[in-house]
């Protein structure tokens, strides 16, 4: 059944940017329409199925919120305040890897953690300070496994990995995705691959091995191809599906405006969450 994007109203200052569906059928891994300045999907099903908005992916956010939710039923929320001196909309960020744009890449000053090898565009540290504010109930069902809220850290864009034969989309920053010679660790996160291809400032991905969304590994633990488990059905032809944990909406905001998650409602400014429970109690 269809859940529209009127299902899980926010206040005005935040904007759907992105709905992840690990199960929907759509392509959602490093390949995908992060880049291209389009629409995806539809505000009738935008928490039902993959969903980008072109409007919010071109604004200049101040906030990004993570939330993971069962049809549009929100567990948990981690929201970030990013690194002002960047000033991009979501589609510079993720058009780094595109061809083009390493020249502008530098000319920014960006960080380049990867000493070792020339300068490339993407593993993009966006936030600061780690997370602003987040609700994460204590039993939060498989949160060990989430790659969002089983990490702690910054928020990370277009994190390659593996001597840059995959990449993150979305990944949050765990001591895995620090400056390395090689980046050998897979980063866990949305919007995956593990075989970009052999230019990885060009944006390809494979056949076999993209899939939605990822799931973390026990620490200390690493995997190769079809042994990297993923969540739920869309993923290449070379990995095993897995159950989703749930979909994932990514919003953003120009102001710390208050966030509602549930029965949580999250005030940035102040640093409280207020629980509201509904008439008749829990």
């Amino acid at each position: 059944q269809d859940v529209a994007l009127s299902f899980w109203p926010q206040p005005p200052a935040w904007g759907l940017a992105l709905n992840l569906n690990p199960s929907d059928t759509h392509n959602f891994g490093w390949s995908a329409e992060w880049d291209d300045d389009v629409n995806v999907g539809s505000e009738a099903a935008a928490f039902s199925a993959d969903y980008l908005s072109r409007t919010v992916w071109n604004t200049v956010p101040e906030y990004i919120g993570i939330a993971r939710h069962q049809s549009g039923e929100c567990e948990a929320v981690k929201i970030f305040q990013l690194n002002a001196t960047f000033e991009y909309s979501l589609l510079d960020y993720f058009r780094q890897m595109l061809n083009g744009t390493l020249d502008e890449h530098l000319e920014k000053n960006e960080p380049l953690v990867n000493e070792s090898w020339p300068p490339l565009p993407g593993r993009t540290i966006v936030s600061v300070n780690g997370t602003f504010i987040e609700y994460i109930p204590a039993n939060l069902p498989g949160r060990h496994l989430d790659p969002i809220f089983g990490i702690d850290g910054e928020l990370a864009f277009n994190w390659w990995f593996g001597n840059a034969t995959g990449g993150a989309r979305i990944a949050i920053d765990d001591g895995v995705t620090q400056p390395c010679s090689w980046c050998l660790f897979r980063a866990t996160g949305l919007g995956m691959e593990l075989d970009v291809g052999e230019n990885r400032s060009v944006d390809e991905g494979s056949v076999d091995w993209w899939h939605d969304a990822a799931v973390v590994l026990p620490p200390g633990k690493q995997c190769e191809g079809a042994f990297c488990p993923v969540q739920g059905t869309d993923r290449g032809a070379g990995l095993a599906p897995g159950a989703a944990l749930g979909q994932y909406a990514m919003w953003a905001s120009s102001e710390p405006e208050a966030f509602r998650c549930g029965k949580a409602w999250l005030y940035p400014e102040s640093g409280r969450i207020e629980i509201v429970e509904p008439p008749g109690g829990p």
